[in-house]
């Protein structure tokens, strides 16, 4: 069963075809609130999600080989923070909504 759906998907699924990449963005948006009454929202865009992935996958590997302190389970903003947003193709900077 899974020989034949991974044909399947061969098959009939395409990715993005490399000049649809280049045309495309992706605009990525979010919201924070104290609980009480202040919220926030902020968005930025990027490239398309083929490329800011794979630079993003490059970044956190540099940033893990370049400081030996790192240890232990990290999600990527708690890694890198906000610096790495800036090395990611198309980066907008962040508006403040």
């Amino acid at each position: 069963m899974q020989r034949f759906l991974k044909r399947r998907i061969d098959k009939h699924v395409k990715g993005q075809e490399e000049a649809g990449r280049k045309e495309a963005k992706m605009i990525v948006w979010g919201e924070v609130t104290d609980g009480e009454d202040q919220t926030v929202s902020a968005r930025f865009e990027t490239a398309d999600g083929y490329d800011v992935t794979a630079v993003g996958a490059v970044e956190a590997v540099s940033t893990l080989r370049s400081d030996a302190t790192h240890s232990g389970f990290k999600t990527p903003s708690k890694l890198m923070e906000t610096s790495v947003l800036e090395k990611l193709p198309g980066f907008s900077g962040i508006e403040m909504l």
